[in-house]
């Protein structure tokens, strides 16, 4: 999945929306590396730093309904476990699958964003409590990690993880399926290499 090497035109509009910056500065830097609009794909990052996967998931449907091909509704578990909302999220979104089919697809993080940074270094299966453990478990490969605006934008942090992307794709692959039979309430997931292999591979 080398850079400039999509399979062909898209010619698809993307959106992806979520509750924070994290992602929105992860995507803009890979629409950007990947050279994304001349290939006919627009990703439209819409991840407003809100922190609440209702209006992620209520945007999602938004722009499902203003023409956007596909929408992705980025979700971090830790806080839905935290505050004991599972059952309110899998009832919103099973309502929101059903209406929508194909067009929306949920991608799940747990306990966060950064568990896809990590999976690019090290294939792990730790129960992570939180977000800040995981941070934690980062900084061991990429020093000084902080999430922040400015760490982010400066590091150019899809350029630093581009070399390790084929790894973490599959190390992310392996620990969604080990978390379906582990039945650990906070054993890592992270779809976000969905997001990834659709829009280089149109997977």
């Amino acid at each position: 999945m080398a850079r400039g090497k999509l399979r062909r035109v898209l010619r698809k509009r993307i959106a992806i929306v979520g509750d924070g910056h994290t992602e929105r500065i992860y995507f803009h830097q890979m629409s950007k590396f990947e050279n994304l609009r001349i290939h006919g794909i627009d990703i439209k990052p819409e991840l407003p730093d809100n922190k609440e996967w209702s209006k992620a998931i209520e945007r999602a449907a938004q722009l499902a309904d203003g023409g956007y091909d596909r929408v992705y509704a980025i979700v971090d578990l830790d806080v839905i476990y935290q505050k004991n909302r599972i059952e309110a999220f899998k009832s919103r979104w099973k309502k929101l699958k059903k209406e929508y089919k194909k067009k929306i697809k949920l991608i799940r993080c747990n306990p966060c964003f950064e568990i896809w940074f990590l999976l690019h270094f090290i294939n792990t299966t730790k129960l992570f409590r939180n977000c800040d453990e995981c941070v934690t478990d980062l900084n061991d490969h990429l020093d000084g990690y902080v999430k922040t605006k400015e760490w982010l934008e400066s590091n150019i942090i899809y350029e630093k993880l581009k070399p390790n992307q084929l790894q973490a794709i599959k190390h992310a692959r392996r620990v969604n399926s080990l978390s379906e039979t582990a039945g650990q309430l906070h054993h890592p997931v992270c779809d976000v290499q969905k997001i990834v292999t659709y829009v280089l591979d149109n997977d």
